[in-house]
């Protein structure tokens, strides 16, 4: 199986991140798309890195909280940093760190 950017999946597939731009989450066959990998490939990466939907909605992050502050931050916002702090805090609840 091809080795995937977990912080790339996550921005992409639940926070609508690309690069610097906040828009619309990507569903899975566009991001599958985007990555140029099968549905069935990024589905099996996702739930191996705890990044599928189900495993996200079960972690109890507040995922709709991490949405509203990339799509609503203020011009001059980092949102890559603002990203990766939300990441971070994912991979604290579902790895226990």
């Amino acid at each position: 199986m091809s080795e995937f950017d977990k912080f790339e999946i996550f921005c992409l597939y639940h926070l609508g991140l690309q690069g610097t731009q906040a828009g619309t989450p990507l569903n899975l066959n566009q991001l599958a798309g985007f990555l140029a990998t099968s549905p069935e490939a990024l589905q099996s990466f996702m739930e191996l890195h705890q990044l599928d939907a189900g495993q996200m909605l079960a972690s109890g992050f507040d995922l709709v909280g991490a949405q509203m502050d990339i799509q609503h931050a203020p011009e001059g916002i980092d949102l890559q940093a603002a990203a990766r702090a939300h990441f971070e805090e994912y991979q604290a609840l579902v790895l226990g760190d």
